[in-house]
């Protein structure tokens, strides 16, 4: 799949990282965040880098979701723990079977599998990653460690692969 658009839910120092980065790369942000300050720093850094053009704020979940295509992709990047829960759970109206979330949030593996099972009967891929080299790597190439689906994992592995590090050799820094 050929990603165009991403919902990025989570502005701070990783998502907004990841905002920057992904919008490099030709893919539209449209991102939501509670926080003003975060939502105010990503933008001022967006048009610093002059990404402005490609990352939109939204401003709640329904405006999030109808800002993307179909299938929607999204990546998380929240604090750990029950924000992610009820994150799921805010989605959920908008969801539609073959959508994609990825969480980027290093997440417990007991809470990816706990929202993997939310996801399934919904036919949503839920895409845990382990996103590694702190807020520099996310904005200039992170290594990635996703674990999900298989289905779900073909859709978003071009994706990564494009946007993760590379080693000596330019090989992509992410593995199923």
């Amino acid at each position: 799949m050929d990603i165009k658009k991403i919902g990025m839910v989570g502005a701070g120092s990783m998502g907004g990282m990841m905002s920057l980065l992904f919008a490099e790369y030709g893919v539209e942000i449209n991102f939501f965040d509670p926080s003003e300050q975060n939502a105010k720093s990503l933008l001022k850094r967006a048009e610093e880098a002059k990404l402005s053009e490609k990352i939109k704020r939204q401003k709640d979940y329904e405006s999030l979701c109808n800002s993307l295509g179909f299938p929607k992709v999204f990546v998380f990047s929240l604090p750990h723990g029950i924000v992610g829960d009820k994150t799921v759970e805010s989605l959920k109206p908008y969801l539609k079977a073959g959508d994609v979330i990825v969480d980027g949030a290093n997440e417990f593996y007991r809470s990816t599998e706990r929202r993997q099972e939310v996801c399934r009967p919904l036919k949503v891929h839920y895409i845990g990653t382990g996103v590694s080299g702190g807020y520099q790597s996310a904005r200039h190439g992170p290594s990635l460690s996703p674990s999900g689906d298989d289905e779900g994992l073909d859709l978003v592995m071009p994706f990564l692969q494009k946007i993760a590090a590379k080693d000596s050799q330019g090989r992509p820094c992410v593995a199923k």
